[in-house]
C-alpha cells in the first residue's frame, strides 16, 4: 500500500498549496512514484500550474461519476509525478463536493482504485478544522501541517492537532503526525522570527527544514510552474524542497530504497 500523506494547515495563506505540490515535485525526482491529489474546493494544484477551474476533469468528475479515476489521472514531464486535480466545479456545488467527499469510504474508495501505480500519494487538503479535512485525514497514513510563519497559524495551530488526534482516535488508528513545516519565513520580520522561536521551542514534530517568503516561489506561481523551472534562482530553492523530501520520507517510510521507474512517453509540465 503506498503511504498516503495528507497537507493540510491551521489557517489559510500559509503556502501550503505550494508545499504540496513542490514536495510532491521532489519525490517524483527522488525517484518514488507520486500522485498528487488536490481535495481544495478552491482548486490551488491547478491554479498553481496556472491553468483555470474548467481546464481539466478530476476528483468532481468522478464524483459525479462521469469518469473512473484512472482516465483523470495527468502525467506530468516532471519525474515519476501525476496528478489527479479538482477537477471542474461549479463554485455553487462545492458544499455538495465537499458533502460528498465526507461521505465516509468515499475517498478510500477512490483512492483504491488508482493507488497501487504509486509509492505515495500528496494530498493537498484545505486549512481550517472543516469537515473536508477530517474526511482526508479518515483515508491518511500520514499528516504533514504546514505552519505559517507568523502568530496567527501559530494560535490555531492547536485546532489542527486536536483534530488529528480526535482522527486517530475515532476513525484512523493508523494515522500519525509526520509533522509540521514552517512555511513563508521571513527572518527579517520580528513576528515571523517569534513564530519560528515559538514553534522550535514548544514542539517536538517540527521538521528542521522551512520554506522562506521567497519572491522566486511567488513568480513560478505566477508564470504557472514549478520553482525548480525558474532558472538557477529557482533550482536553489527547490533544494530546500528536496531537502524537506527527505526528511518527511525518513518519518513515513524509512525502509524505502530509491527506485527507478520509466517515463515512456514524457510530457509537457504544464
Amino acid at each position: 500500500m503506498s503511504t498516503r500523506l495528507i497537507v493540510t494547515s491551521p489557517t489559510g495563506g500559509t503556502g501550503r498549496t505550494t508545499l504540496a505540490l513542490h514536495l510532491a515535485v521532489a519525490l517524483g525526482a527522488a525517484g518514488r512514484r507520486t500522485l498528487l491529489v488536490d481535495l481544495d474546493p478552491n482548486n490551488g494544484v491547478a491554479h498553481a500550474l496556472g491553468r483555470g477551474d474548467r481546464t481539466y476533469r478530476g476528483v468532481a468528475d468522478v464524483l459525479a461519476l462521469d469518469v473512473a479515476p484512472s482516465q483523470v489521472i495527468v502525467e506530468t514531464r516532471s519525474p515519476n509525478l501525476a496528478l489527479l486535480l479538482r477537477g471542474r466545479l461549479d463554485p455553487i456545488d462545492v458544499p455538495q463536493f465537499e458533502s460528498l467527499l465526507a461521505e465516509r469510504g468515499r475517498l478510500s474508495s477512490l483512492l483504491g482504485l488508482v493507488e497501487a501505480q504509486f509509492d505515495h500519494i500528496v494530498i493537498d487538503a484545505p486549512s481550517g478544522v472543516r469537515a473536508l479535512v477530517r474526511a482526508a485525514l479518515a483515508e491518511g497514513t500520514h499528516a504533514l501541517v504546514a505552519v505559517g510563519a507568523d502568530p496567527r497559524s501559530v494560535r490555531a495551530l492547536a485546532q489542527t492537532l486536536r483534530v488529528i488526534e480526535s482522527v486517530r482516535e475515532r476513525e484512523n488508528r493508523n494515522l500519525a503526525l509526520a509533522g509540521m513545516v514552517l512555511t513563508r519565513v521571513d527572518l527579517k520580520c520580528t513576528s515571523s522570527q517569534s513564530a519560528v522561536g515559538s514553534m522550535w521551542e514548544g514542539f517536538d514534530c517540527v521538521f528542521e527544514s522551512t520554506i522562506p517568503e521567497s519572491e522566486i516561489i511567488a513568480k513560478a506561481w505566477e508564470i504557472g510552474v514549478p520553482v525548480g523551472h525558474m532558472g538557477a534562482e529557482g533550482e536553489f530553492a527547490a533544494r530546500r524542497f528536496a531537502t524537506l523530501a527527505r526528511e518527511v520520507e525518513e518519518v513515513i517510510s524509512p525502509a524505502n530504497q530509491a527506485v527507478e521507474h520509466n517515463v515512456d512517453n514524457p510530457r509537457p509540465f504544464f
